[in-house]
């Protein structure tokens, strides 16, 4: 049973990749005047990095494991909800849009 659980949390995974794939896609092919109202981003200067909290990246450090927000959420013993509040919080200080964007920050930022 529980073969069959992660099994399935893995499609979960999968899954919801191809939707942030197909997500962005569309964003970049729609014309401009269709697009989704953005929030404007911060102005930074290039050696001005806005870091994540360590619980951020943490959860985001649980993304690179390839696990979902419900995984994420049993492991650290938080909400689904929360994990959502943290990544949300997590893409915009990073300026990202997707879960593979974000782990491709972090990991730019620990070098």
């Amino acid at each position: 049973m529980d073969t069959l659980l992660n099994i399935l949390d893995a499609l979960e995974v999968q899954i919801n990749i191809l939707r942030s794939t197909i997500s962005l896609q569309r964003r970049c092919a729609s014309p401009s005047d269709h697009a989704e109202p953005r929030e404007p981003e911060v102005p930074r200067r290039p050696d001005q990095r806005l870091t994540v909290t360590p619980r951020q990246q943490e959860v985001i450090t649980q993304l690179g494991q390839g696990l979902s927000n419900r995984q994420i959420a049993r492991r650290l013993d938080i909400s689904e909800a929360t994990v959502k509040s943290h990544l949300y919080a997590a893409y915009r200080k990073l300026g990202v849009s997707s879960r593979s964007e974000a782990i491709l920050e972090v990991l730019k930022q620990e070098e």
